[in-house]
């Protein structure tokens, strides 16, 4: 009897040390496999993200990349204009942005307001993050509001915080580009005006010229001449009026960034940790560990499950061995 009861523990322990390791080969598994998709993943993604240049067919057949050709090239502009220096300074212009590294309560719920408070100005959250780790968590939100709710949302995202960590805040005064590309569009405006009331009168004289002769053959070509130029005025106006909307958008925007993190740690390792967060951290370690304890045995149990047949038909067909 105690023979069979001391085969039925030894049993038991063999079944639980076979499910133990299989557990820990299946998490290794698991982990080199997570592993290398990450590193599939990140090689991969450069080359998504890349912007791929414009490619054209060479003489060989193969792709080469294409010159694009700059439409101001073609064109005699006149030298730009800085005459933004002498404007008043109320009437300047400039591109404000601020950013802020906050550390807060409640991540997700402080970027939850702050989003929602773009939104409420009619501004625009073009990107934001939230990551949970074990250590502390953090979350960031870029965005664009209307530059005159600038001073309001600067001071908007810094409330009821614990503590600034950091913040800078810049204005990039933009009056010069402005004007250049403005006296610009103006200047070429003129020319093309200029030129088409040229174009016009060389058409009527190229209508009154008898065709074939000497005289129509001058004025055909200078018609061709103008209208070369009015194609390459009108190209560049395009891109004037482009660059002065550009801008004029802008210094309509104002941009917030805001990081924000529930623990100082997160900017300065070597900071001083609260009794409290020393409290909270053993915690969680508890909880932590112990939720990995449980874990690994509800998994020795599952492959316990699996190994316990197994491993009586071994001991039957030994015992039945031994009989013969």
């Amino acid at each position: 009897m105690q023979k069979h009861k001391k085969m039925l523990i030894l049993s038991v322990i063999v079944v639980l040390v076979l499910a133990g390791v299989t557990t820990v080969l299946k998490s290794m598994e698991n982990r080199y496999g997570n592993m290398n998709g990450f590193m599939q993943t990140t090689e991969v993604m450069p080359a998504m993200m890349g912007v791929a240049e414009p490619m054209m067919m060479g003489a060989n057949g193969g792709a080469e990349p294409m010159m694009v050709e700059d439409p101001m090239a073609a064109t005699s502009m006149p030298m730009p204009y800085y005459g933004g220096v002498a404007l008043d300074v109320e009437y300047r212009m400039y591109d404000r942005s601020a950013s802020y590294d906050v550390i807060v309560d409640d991540v997700q719920q402080y970027l939850r307001s702050v989003r929602e408070y773009v939104l409420s100005v009619d501004g625009v959250v073009l990107n934001d993050s939230y990551n949970k780790g074990n250590d502390w968590t953090t979350g960031s939100l870029y965005a664009k509001v209307p530059v005159e709710k600038f001073t309001e949302a600067s001071d908007r995202v810094v409330d009821g915080v614990k503590e600034i960590y950091s913040s800078s805040s810049n204005s990039q005064d933009v009056t010069d580009s402005h004007v250049s590309a403005t006296d610009r569009l103006q200047e070429t405006q003129d020319m093309l005006a200029q030129t088409q009331a040229q174009l016009e009168s060389t058409r009527v004289l190229l209508d009154k010229a008898e065709e074939g002769s000497t005289e129509w053959r001058q004025y055909r070509s200078e018609v061709l001449q103008l209208e070369n130029r009015v194609a390459s005025y009108e190209r560049t106006i395009k891109k004037y009026e482009s660059n002065v909307e550009s801008i004029e958008s802008q210094v309509s925007y104002a941009t917030i960034m805001v990081t924000a993190v529930d623990s100082v740690r997160y900017y300065d390792p070597r900071a001083a940790v609260s009794l409290w967060d020393h409290l909270e951290l053993a915690l969680s370690s508890l909880g932590d560990s112990s939720y990995r304890i449980a874990s690994f045995l509800i998994w020795v149990v599952v492959y316990s499950v699996i190994w316990a047949p197994v491993l009586g038909v071994y001991m039957w067909l030994k015992g039945k061995g031994k009989k013969k």
